[in-house]
């Protein structure tokens, strides 16, 4: 069964969709977006066992116009890829194939040189991993070779000492992560 949700939230915003009653608090949550955290135009989409569960939009896509959020709103989305690749490994942690609080040298021996030895999968996904950036410039197209962009990764000398500061790792998170899930799971993160 289906609901059609179509409502004016307290802040004046419209919020509507489709869900699967099973997914109501998630509803409640993206309703409360708007209500109680300011959000001013967002949107959703669930797909469980290839049908959508949840399909929600609601708020404005231009607070100058006031032009309203709609189901086809175009948005633009950074780093999204990094919460997948989050998700690969923390199933791979809980089916007991990666462990990780290890020295991800273990699976992947290279990347212990130049400083980076004792570092573990949980500092990758915490950005402590000392591996926030690259010194020197990538080659044209470098980024769309996987393994040019892996042994860049584990040459790179380390930033600071493994867990012990922060850094956003916008760029490396892909191949650090990216390739720690590779091997845990023996095949290609994207086939994962």
């Amino acid at each position: 069964m289906e609901v059609t949700l179509d409502e004016m939230v307290s802040n004046g915003f419209q919020v509507a969709g489709t869900y699967d009653p099973d997914f109501s608090e998630l509803v409640d949550v993206f309703r409360e977006n708007f209500i109680c955290r300011h959000e001013v135009g967002a949107s959703v989409c669930v797909i469980m066992h290839g049908r959508p569960v949840v399909d929600l939009w609601g708020g404005v896509a231009d607070l100058t116009t006031k032009r309203p959020w709609k189901r086809d709103t175009l948005s633009t989305v950074l780093s999204c890829t990094k919460g997948a690749t989050a998700l690969c490994a923390h199933i791979l942690a809980e089916e007991g194939r990666l462990n990780l609080y290890e020295d991800v040298a273990r699976l992947w021996p290279d990347f212990a040189q130049a400083g980076k030895a004792g570092t573990t999968a949980a500092m990758m996904l915490g950005h402590t991993s000392p591996v926030p950036h690259l010194r020197e410039p990538i080659r044209p197209n470098g980024m769309l070779d996987w393994e040019y962009m892996v042994e860049r990764v584990s040459t790179e000398p380390a930033w600071w000492k493994p867990g012990t500061r922060q850094g956003y790792h916008g760029l490396t998170f892909a191949w650090t992560v990216g390739n720690v899930v590779r091997l845990a799971a023996g095949m290609p993160l994207g086939a994962y």
